[in-house]
């Protein structure tokens, strides 16, 4: 039986984003494993590679349930598009024998990727559910605000509109490596890097609101800054997508994790 379970939509999305909350479990003498719920793929040999060196850093079992992430190859509007409702079930029913008494921490979604919409609907209804600030995506203030919006119901900030937000959530993407560097591109050629910025702000910005009440709480991660930091940097096909330098991606996270509990 497990204590913690983090529920990872992809290898790295719950060490991206919960790193230091995992550290300091394992060091608790908890049960803690992360549990990967989308682990076929692309890549998918080397980042789960990647996956098990982060995961032994921590002090953490891997779990791999072989499900087969959403593709690309659909554009990037798809990937931003709300899961199957039968895409849900397939993830709850594959999670279920796994979380038997455990405190489950799952994504946010924020960043609104279909993978990890499907996770968090999986794991709404859980009475012991908690629900991580997804990373990087959660750096954008944009992207982060409109999902605290979609889940308390409130209009949608910031108040200058949809067209503005948009805008901001565009440059967020056209400074990141995975657009800007010869060698991060995976969505297209390099010139054309502002107008697939614009695409993924526009697909991210759409409102899918999924009220459900939480309460913030903080978590000081500064005990466990050096794991966290190390399993970071061992996603090395990921990390540079997202910052020029692993200790670059750590600072940016800084000392405080955030997740969102039930009332």
């Amino acid at each position: 039986m497990l204590d913690d379970v983090f529920v990872s939509p992809h290898p790295d999305d719950a060490v991206f984003s919960a790193g230091g909350a995992i550290a300091l479990a394992a060091r608790a003498g908890r049960r803690v494993a992360v549990v990967t719920v989308f682990s076929v793929g692309d890549g998918a040999e080397a980042r789960l590679a990647e996956d098990d060196a982060a995961l032994a850093r921590l002090g953490a079992r891997a779990i791999r349930l072989g499900l087969v992430e959403t593709p690309a190859s659909g554009g990037v509007q798809r990937l931003f598009d709300a899961p199957d409702p039968r895409r849900v079930d397939e993830v709850r029913a594959a999670l279920a024998p796994f979380l038997d008494g455990a405190r489950v921490v799952a994504p946010l979604a924020i960043g609104g990727h279909v993978d990890h919409r499907a996770v968090f609907a999986a794991c709404a209804d859980l009475p012991n559910a908690r629900f991580f600030e997804d990373q990087p995506y959660a750096l954008c203030a944009p992207l982060r605000a409109l999902r605290l919006a979609e889940l308390s119901g409130a209009p949608p900030p910031p108040s200058f509109g949809r067209l503005r937000t948009i805008g901001a959530v565009a440059r967020w993407w056209r400074r990141l490596p995975l657009l800007t560097s010869p060698t991060g591109v995976r969505v297209g050629p390099r010139a054309l890097a502002p107008l697939t910025a614009l695409l993924i702000a526009r697909a991210q910005t759409r409102a899918r609101p999924s009220p459900l009440a939480l309460v913030e709480e903080s978590l000081d991660v500064s005990p466990a800054a050096d794991a966290r930091a190390a399993a970071l940097a061992a996603y090395a096909t990921q990390w540079p997508l997202f910052f020029v330098d692993a200790a670059d991606f750590a600072r940016a996270l800084g000392p405080v994790e955030r997740q969102w509990r039930k009332p």
